[in-house]
């Protein structure tokens, strides 16, 4: 949903799947970095990519504790309804909603 709530198309929602959707749930250090007028420049990549890789590996084991996990993806886009998003795509769709119950 491009828009969020205030789309006024009528999106699809399945009553079950295998992908658990974490809205803005990566915070990316450059973004948070440039919304506080700093330059991007001066962020560290190494510094970025070790905070991202220890955040991957952190929600992957807890989400895996649910079951198997297929695919897991984190966004990064600029766009505001889907940055820092978190798709998991579990192998079982049973699976996924006891993590979503667990999340929520």
């Amino acid at each position: 949903r491009r828009h969020g709530e205030r789309c006024s198309r009528q999106h699809h929602k399945p009553p079950f799947s295998q992908t658990v959707l974490v809205k803005h749930m990566w915070q990316n250090p450059v973004s948070a970095h440039i919304a506080q007028g700093g330059d991007p420049a001066q962020v560290d990549e190494k510094d970025v990519q070790e905070k991202f890789d220890e955040f991957f590996e952190e929600i992957y084991e807890e989400l895996a504790s649910y079951g198997r996990i297929e695919e897991c993806n984190v966004c990064e886009n600029l766009g505001d309804h889907m940055v820092g998003n978190v798709y998991v795509k579990f192998e079982d769709e049973e699976d996924a909603d006891d993590a979503l119950k667990a999340l929520f």
